[in-house]
């Protein structure tokens, strides 16, 4: 008797468990519904232009929302809207910024073609302190004709050829690296940042080098779809080269930039 007792009541308590569960997970889509319809209201009066929101969750340790969002007439464009609180009564997102620098990456293309005389594997990404109307945001290259003194940008070039060996190749490519330094000041930008990553080149012979990009996001980030996981490919990185914001005006010649590449050895990461 007094176990069918102690049953009953763990069954009673499973099923107001659930019950709860589920009065919780109501009251929390209710909320998500609420937050998602605020925050299409804000981007739509922020920026005049549609948007749809792709994801939606609830970070707990913040007691924030935050919300995937995009154009609706350009999806590819998608970017992060948080809530400042639990209850959402202001936003903070980056369109602008997600826009320009997804932007510059065409806008770049040719230029790092002309100047390295190859397909490049590169992404940019661009930032400015100028004061842009929001419902009229300026192109990239009208952004650089109007504020280069208040625009900043990053370029990241990744390479998987031998580039480095024998020493003409290596100071063709400098050459290179220094053209296209020179041209990003002759912008008159605020400041700028080159990263370069040389990688092995018989690692990604047989490789489909584009899709590998595509599926890690350059390496930050891991897919199901690969052979490796995105550390392992970053592991074969074998030459980098970097020019910081504190670097951007002081380099003036090939041996200054020589200084810059350095051996990588991250084969740990695949032992």
């Amino acid at each position: 008797m007094k176990n069918k007792v102690i049953k009953n009541l763990k069954l009673i308590g499973l099923l107001l468990l659930s019950f709860l569960l589920l009065v919780s997970l109501g009251c929390k889509n209710k909320e998500a519904k609420k937050i998602r319809k605020k925050a299409l209201n804000y981007l739509q009066k922020t920026y005049n232009k549609k948007f749809i929101i792709q994801d939606t969750r609830f970070i707990r340790q913040n007691k924030v929302w935050e919300l995937t969002a995009a154009p609706k007439d350009n999806k590819e464009i998608d970017f992060k809207i948080r809530t400042e609180g639990i209850y959402g009564k202001s936003f903070y997102e980056h369109y602008p910024k997600t826009k320009l620098s997804i932007e510059s990456i065409e806008y770049y293309k040719p230029i790092l073609r002309n100047i390295f005389g190859r397909k490049m594997y590169f992404y940019s990404n661009l930032t400015t302190r100028a004061k842009i109307n929001k419902k009229n945001i300026p192109s990239v290259s009208k952004l650089l004709q109007k504020h280069p003194d208040s625009t900043y940008v990053n370029i990241f070039i990744h390479i998987f050829e031998n580039i480095v060996s024998p020493p003409k190749r290596k100071q063709k490519f400098l050459k290179n690296v220094m053209e296209l330094l020179e041209y990003m000041r002759g912008q008159n930008l605020k400041w700028g940042q080159i990263r370069i990553r040389i990688y092995d080149e018989k690692f990604f012979k047989d490789k489909d080098i584009e899709f590998i990009l595509e599926e890690t996001n350059f390496f930050h980030r891991g897919s199901r779809k690969l052979d490796y996981n995105a550390m392992e490919y970053k592991s074969y990185i074998k030459y980098g080269l970097g020019i910081n914001n504190n670097e951007y005006f002081d380099i003036e010649t090939i041996e200054e930039l020589e200084k810059k590449l350095n051996k990588a050895n991250m084969k740990f990461l695949r032992e």
